[in-house]
């Protein structure tokens, strides 16, 4: 009986230590592959078994679960968690597209039937070109976006071998087509290939050095026509129209200058930051800030002139803040060389980033050129009407009168005799 109790207590001590910790580390290791899911939580579990086998007992003793069944679990909870994340995500897209489609389409009709009523051919010529647009603006950089591989550049430090080559080789080619380069870059960026290990990180100094610039230059032209466009229509229709199609064609040439796209979660939390830009830039108009602005400066006539003027800056300024953020965004979401992007993070640091490419890009000069080089036009325009004005004005006034111009001639002499006398009342 003690023999048998020995040999009870015995049987699980030495050949399960080798095979549970054989099996626990290839459980737990293959599940803690870059993209298979385990991560910090499975290599916890990993170092969980081994103390419990090292101190003698089994791997379930602790918890009452096989380490398998643990990692699998992370794994399972991991993706659940991803799959909530994505669908949540596609409702929010799903929304405010319904919400931005039913705005515009409400005013696309009203204008339409307007128009239909006053002539046909105008009505039709008006569809015929919101048709156009949507097709232009909307369509055609979305379709162009989704065709671009999925790639970011965090992806070249953490492959290796072949697919660290054909990603690398990829980076090449893009930045070659699509960059600008001169021959001497394109010399340079192709013996990158022939570095070895420090290929990567050489391509994305390369890339940082030659295609951010580019794309912070892209931002600039977007917003300024963002501006422009929202400053001057003065119509909530434009301007949500305007912001729609200026943002994503600014998304689909940021992915061109790249040569890849996020992924399709990534896509979907982008495209919802469109959305909301375009609503918000059409929300401005519907808000009358030329109104608002010009009972704050008083209400006079020259407080309704300056807040028009004041209105339309805001508006445009607006606009244009949120075309620069939007392109914040999508650049710093496909430059994340550190690891892979969160939005939670992009987004707290975009507004300081967008403020501030405001700033130094050249964005304000520019802006505030041309409103100069407009204001002197009209200045001299107004000037050149006053003189013309003024010049009519002294013409009219030194010019004789009518009578003067053209004397009546004298009467003769017996008439003009008798006249005179009927008016002393004589004869």
């Amino acid at each position: 009986m003690e023999r048998d109790g020995r040999e009870a207590d015995e049987t699980p001590a030495a050949p399960g230590q080798a095979d549970v910790r054989a099996e626990t580390g290839l459980a737990i290791g293959s599940g803690d592959r870059p993209g298979q899911g385990a991560g910090a939580h499975g290599e916890q579990a990993r170092q969980d078994t081994h103390a419990t086998v090292e101190e003698g007992g089994s791997p379930g003793d602790e918890g009452g679960e096989d380490p398998e069944c643990f990692a699998s679990d992370v794994i399972d909870a991991r993706q659940r968690r991803t799959g909530s994340m994505r669908t949540s995500t596609v409702v929010v897209l799903v929304c405010l597209v319904i919400l931005v489609a039913l705005t515009v389409l409400g005013s696309v009709l009203n204008v339409g039937d307007h128009l239909m009523d006053a002539n046909v051919v105008l009505g039709t010529l008006f569809y015929v070109l919101v048709g156009v647009v949507v097709v232009v603006g909307v369509v055609r950089p979305v379709i162009e976006v989704s065709r671009r591989p999925v790639f970011s550049l965090y992806q070249l430090r953490d492959e290796h071998g072949r697919a660290k080559r054909r990603h690398c080789r990829m980076l090449v080619d893009n930045l070659v087509n699509n960059a600008g380069l001169t021959p001497a870059q394109k010399s340079e960026v192709e013996g990158y290939l022939l570095a070895g290990d420090e290929a990567d990180d050489l391509l994305i100094d390369f890339f940082k050095r030659t295609c951010v610039p580019q794309i912070d230059a892209e931002c600039r032209r977007s917003a300024t026509t963002a501006f422009f466009a929202t400053a001057i229509s003065h119509s909530a229709l434009v301007d949500t129209v305007t912001m729609l199609s200026v943002c994503l064609e600014l998304v689909r040439s940021i992915v061109q200058r790249c040569g890849f796209r996020p992924t399709n979660l990534g896509l979907a939390r982008l495209y919802s930051r469109v959305m909301l830009s375009a609503l918000i830039a059409g929300g401005l108009d519907d808000a009358d800030l030329d109104g608002l602005m010009g009972q704050a400066l008083g209400g006079g006539a020259g407080a309704r002139g300056a807040g028009i003027l004041l209105g339309s800056a805001t508006s445009g300024m607006v606009s244009a803040f949120l075309t620069f953020r939007v392109g914040v965004i999508t650049r710093d979401w496909l430059c994340s060389e550190d690891g892979p992007a969160r939005m939670a993070s992009i987004r707290r640091v975009s507004y300081g980033e967008a403020l501030s490419m405001m700033r130094t890009s050249g964005f304000l000069q520019e802006v505030a050129g041309a409103v100069k080089r407009a204001a002197a036009s009209a200045a001299g325009d107004v000037a050149s009407a006053a003189r013309s004005a003024a010049k009519g004005a002294a013409e009219s006034t030194v010019a004789p009168p009518a009578e003067a111009a053209h004397p009546t001639p004298p009467l003769p002499a017996g008439i003009q005799g008798r006249v005179l006398r009927r008016r002393h009342g004589e004869g």
